[in-house]
């Protein structure tokens, strides 16, 4: 087959926001996704979840918490309200978090040799604490037995409501914060403290997307037939709409990438307007709460509570 006959898939890209009328996945579609991620190769099986909030019965309260976690606690930037394209109009999240395991489970385990986390590791979070991973042999487990699969199975969920054509997007950043995660949501949830990986949100209608212009420019070409490479992200960037360059310049004065949003019939991306970035209220946290009292934060703070 000729090089250049490959049609490539649709570019994913990461959502700053949905419109009002946006729609969740269709459940036989999130099922599917599910499906395909239960069957990526896992080392071991103890440890993993997959949550859905949106199945709870009080479903939008945990959403609401969980966009104000990760609007507010984590290192991410999004469209706010007032905006009518804010991301608290995605009702779709999947949450792939590591959790304690109770004794049976773990009784269990064991026979399998399967890698244990006590329950106490999870109170201070898997990086902190008297237990904490933080030694070559203990990190080198963490990488094998768990992050291996929770971002490679979140990655299949991704990609299979990508290519249903819905608007698909990750956060990653919520690994860092899990002590603010389980003070904002873990009353909801069974085993106690758990440790947020990757959470996965996809909708119907994003109001705008990031865009740096990289990804869209590369080729076959760029790497066909090489031996030993990286992506040639330092020759393709398209600064032209950073927000650094838009009306946003004063907020954002050193923000590397750029916002955009669908054409008329989404077969390419298009740059927002002054009056539709500004409309956005594309906002993003201060690092102000990680040194706030506790007593000063809504939901925790202090430089080693995130």
């Amino acid at each position: 087959m000729c090089m250049s006959s490959y049609t490539p898939k649709r570019l994913m890209r990461q959502p700053a926001g949905y419109w009002t009328d946006n729609e969740n996945p269709k459940e036989e579609h999130i099922d599917q996704a599910l499906f395909e991620a239960m069957r990526v190769p896992a080392p071991q099986y103890v440890h993993n979840r997959v949550w859905l909030p949106h199945r709870e019965n009080n479903g939008k309260e945990i959403l609401a918490k969980l966009w104000e976690f990760y609007s507010q606690y984590t290192t991410t930037a999004f469209a706010m309200p007032p905006s009518k394209g804010a991301i608290n109009n995605c009702g779709h999240m999947a949450i792939f978090m590591i959790v304690p395991e109770d004794d049976k489970t773990i009784e269990e385990a064991k026979l399998m040799k399967y890698d244990i986390l006590p329950k106490k590791l999870f109170e201070d979070g898997l990086f902190r604490g008297e237990l904490a991973i933080n030694e070559h042999t203990e990190i080198g487990k963490f990488g094998r037995y768990y992050a291996n699969w929770h971002y490679s199975a979140a990655f299949v969920y991704a990609l299979h409501l990508q290519e249903l054509g819905y608007d698909v997007g990750s956060l990653n950043c919520g690994i860092l914060s899990p002590k603010n995660f389980n003070e904002a949501v873990g009353e909801f949830l069974p085993e106690g403290p758990v440790h947020p990986m990757v959470t996965v949100f996809a909708g119907t209608k994003a109001s705008a997307l990031r865009h740096t212009g990289m990804r869209d420019s590369y080729t076959i070409e760029d790497f066909a037939g090489k031996t030993y490479m990286n992506a040639p992200w330092d020759t393709r960037q398209d600064k032209t709409n950073y927000v650094y360059n838009t009306v946003l310049k004063n907020k954002f004065p050193t923000t590397a990438h750029g916002l955009v949003k669908w054409n008329a019939d989404r077969t390419d991306v298009i740059p927002l307007t002054d009056e539709e970035l500004e409309a956005l209220n594309y906002d993003k946290y201060t690092d102000k709460w990680k040194s706030m009292p506790k007593t000063a934060a809504s939901i925790t703070g202090g430089e080693y509570t995130y």
